[in-house]
């Protein structure tokens, strides 16, 4: 029998009862479960239950993951870390305060409603999974940003999913992006965060020497067209860089300077990721040089 994957998400409301994204990844609604409902599940094998238990009404999707052709040919994450990847994908998307929190091997479903006075109850298997995150306290944007899954989370994922896990699985420097711009936001204070931020953007602008220059060069050339769109963005960036700089060497900077840094700084990763996912490649120095030269 195939495995599967139910993990439960925090933040992450869904304007339908399900929808599939791809044969062997589904997203679903759950009904709501209480703090009693969650002790049940401990008694079942659940021993984090009482992590969940501040969050819990704010946990009210499921989404089903399991290896199907289509999903592992070609090769890319397994079908528990492709859920990790599926909320990376919501992070391109604007949904940043949404968390993949905990798995089981079935339906978060089964717990919903099971200690109402009244409820027939149902026969529950023991609990076959366990908490991904521990990290519940993460940093906040001041910005504007989507809260609900609608039709626009849908066909983003659908149109960039494969092609962000073949590359995942193809490059360590794609891999390392995505993992910069999912883990920021459990960092201890945005100095820390902006630090975390720039590996990725490094990794994926594959820069190591001048870093300044090249960056800001490099990732205006491959974001903007040329004119004085991309010129404007060199020096945005350069500055950004500047600003990243006096942050994670302990410069004193005020609290909205270092928040506008983070905010700048996650939405230039976030660019040049869906950049790479639209022209299906790795940023290469050739690539950048054709752009530049040609």
């Amino acid at each position: 029998m195939q495995e599967k994957y139910y993990v439960l998400f925090v933040n992450l409301p869904i304007e339908h009862e399900q929808e599939e994204l791809f044969p062997g990844l589904l997203i679903k609604r759950i009904a709501p479960i209480s703090v009693f409902d969650l002790a049940l599940a401990g008694s079942k094998g659940f021993r984090e239950w009482a992590v969940l238990e501040p969050i819990i009404e704010h946990c009210t999707t499921e989404v089903v993951s399991w290896d199907t052709p289509e999903l592992t040919t070609p090769p890319g994450y397994d079908a528990l870390n492709r859920i990790w990847l599926f909320s990376v994908m919501l992070i391109l998307n604007d949904m940043l305060d949404q968390i993949p929190i905990a798995f089981n091997g079935f339906s978060w479903n089964v717990f919903a409603g099971q200690t109402k006075p009244g409820t027939s109850q149902k026969q529950i298997n023991n609990f076959s999974g366990g908490i991904l995150d521990f990290t519940l306290k993460y940093l906040h944007l001041p910005i504007k940003q989507k809260i609900t899954w609608d039709c626009n989370c849908y066909n983003f994922i659908h149109n960039n999913f494969m092609i962000a896990n073949e590359l995942a699985h193809d490059y360590e420097s794609f891999r390392l992006g995505l993992s910069s711009l999912y883990d920021w936001r459990f960092s201890k204070d945005f100095r820390i965060a902006i630090a975390r931020l720039w590996v990725g953007i490094e990794a994926i602008l594959n820069i190591n020497t001048e870093l300044s220059y090249r960056i800001a060069l490099y990732a205006s050339t491959v974001l903007e067209e040329r004119g004085e769109a991309r010129k404007q963005r060199f020096h945005e960036i350069k500055k950004l860089y500047s600003m990243r700089s006096r942050a994670v060497h302990g410069d004193s900077m005020k609290d909205e300077a270092l928040i506008d840094t983070t905010e700048k700084s996650l939405r230039l990763l976030k660019d040049l990721i869906i950049y790479c996912c639209r022209i299906r490649q790795i940023l290469t120095e050739e690539y950048i040089e054709n752009l530049l030269l040609s």
